[in-house]
């Protein structure tokens, strides 16, 4: 009984961790979106994609972070939430993704000068 009670704790104390990093994901996508405008001109437009692409991969953290947090507050309650792992999983791929296109326009930007 005591290990389920510290397994419990344990899923309250990543569920809280999770919803703190998407309030801090929504400052940074806030961030990007600041930067796009920015940046946003005909002399910027590599610059300009890259923070773009930075909001939208912000955001998928966000979802990827809320639905984690969901499946593991759901969790410590003795519920399974497959669904809320499910999104959580494919927000990860969505994430990785946006970041790696982001990546690869910032080595065009700053590769080619």
């Amino acid at each position: 009984e005591e290990e389920e009670e510290e397994e419990r704790k344990s899923l309250i104390a990543e569920c809280v961790v999770n919803s703190v990093q998407a309030a801090q994901f929504i400052a940074r996508a806030g961030l990007e979106i600041n930067g796009a405008v920015e940046h946003c001109d005909d002399e910027h437009k590599l610059r300009c994609a890259v923070n773009a692409q930075g909001a939208f991969a912000a955001f998928a953290v966000v979802s990827h972070v809320i639905s984690e947090a969901t499946a593991d507050c759901a969790e410590s309650l003795d519920t399974t939430m497959l669904d809320a792992w499910c999104a959580a999983a494919i927000s990860q791929i969505v994430h990785a993704s946006a970041e790696l296109s982001a990546a690869l326009v910032a080595v065009v930007e700053e590769c080619t000068g």
